[in-house]
């Protein structure tokens, strides 16, 4: 788990360095898609899991915008 943490916060500091603002709606709409692009690749397991994922970045997106 740390190794993709820091991942994570090696591709955010990238992606700031880049001047680049995407948020939380845009990584719900990024993930939505492929998650889609990928009917019929996934177990059943890892589309729970990507589902769960989205929903908690869904949720702080709404709470962002309200």
């Amino acid at each position: 788990m740390d190794l993709m943490l820091n991942i994570f916060e090696t591709r955010a500091s990238a992606l700031d360095a880049a001047g680049n603002d995407e948020g939380l709606h845009e990584a719900s709409t990024r993930l939505a898609t492929w998650i889609e692009s990928t009917e019929g690749k996934l177990s059943q397991r890892e589309l729970i899991a990507l589902i769960h994922i989205g929903a908690i970045v869904f949720r702080e997106g709404v709470r962002q915008w309200d």
